[in-house]
């Protein structure tokens, strides 16, 4: 058999699918790596995963389920699934390669953002949430490490590790998401299952922080446990720099309203100034390619 680390350990997959270029990041699910289509010269991104009798029913029923909402999804802010191939023991999942990384990367690199960069970049994230959200899906993870970049500089929420249809009993329960972009309502085991839109839309006014400040939300609150129950308290709000706008801050403050029957939907928030007035522009910035 095949092992995950056999399967393109020499550059070549075993079975010569595809050529193993660089590693480009690692889940709990996987490593992501760089990758070449043999037959077409196809650059991809390549999600392996050991698939064996060791690997864990839940991890398993993960993957699966990862698969199965991410073939379904097409959207120009959403990463593409472009298939799946087994060697061995190995499962790789070939996804839209996108050269200038993640959002995360790219504010840990280049420093925080403009309002005007923001809130272009935030109307296609809003972009991507709303399509998910009319097609039944939960992100259940938005946040900077989980939005890509492609070469022309859009928007892509990635990362459906983390997402389930809408409508399940148990979508509520468990949680689900990071820590300092979850939502109170989850930290506090809501059992809701349309709940999980408006905490959807909790992480994006999270993500907006993370652009507007080059760091994450809550900052002063690096232990997650603590981070959960400052959010979960309601003790104050993820954003404290002065020298942002009144209309950014109210932006993020209605994303992060702690009620999530009174939080605004993703169609509410793309009619706030914030983002309405920026239109279809170009991207106004490019970082360059990994």
């Amino acid at each position: 058999m095949v092992g995950v680390e056999e399967c393109g350990k020499d550059g070549t997959c075993a079975c010569g699918f595809w050529r193993k270029l660089s590693l480009l990041g690692r889940g709990a699910h996987g490593s992501v790596y760089l990758g070449r289509l043999t037959k077409s010269g196809e650059l991809v991104a390549v999600k392996q995963v050991l698939v064996n009798k060791r690997v864990d029913r839940e991890m398993a029923g993960a993957v699966v389920q990862e698969i199965g909402l991410t073939r379904s999804l097409s959207h120009v802010h959403i990463v593409r699934y472009l298939g799946t191939h087994q060697c061995g023991s190995c499962l790789n999942i070939f996804l839209e390669y996108c050269p200038r990384g993640s959002l995360r990367h790219m504010l840990q690199s280049e420093g925080a953002l403009t309002e005007r960069q923001t809130g272009i970049y935030t109307r296609q994230i809003l972009m991507g949430l709303r399509y998910l959200h009319e097609n039944g899906i939960a992100h259940r993870d938005v946040k900077g490490a989980n939005v890509l970049v492609s070469r022309e500089g859009a928007m892509k929420l990635a990362d459906f590790g983390a997402s389930k249809r809408l409508g399940h009993e148990s979508l509520m329960s468990g949680l689900k998401g990071t820590p300092h972009w979850m939502a109170p309502e989850i930290i506090k085991g809501a059992k809701t299952s349309e709940g999980w839109k408006k905490a959807d839309v909790w992480s994006l006014g999270c993500t907006v922080v993370e652009m507007l400040t080059g760091r994450m939300p809550w900052p002063d609150h690096p232990n997650p446990i603590a981070a959960m129950y400052h959010i979960a308290n309601g003790q104050s709000p993820p954003i404290h720099r002065e020298d942002v706008s009144p209309l950014a801050r109210e932006f993020v403050a209605w994303c992060c309203t702690l009620d999530p029957n009174l939080r605004p939907s993703i169609e509410d928030l793309l009619q706030h100034p914030f983002v309405a007035c920026t239109g279809e522009e170009p991207p106004p910035f490019l970082p360059p390619p990994l």
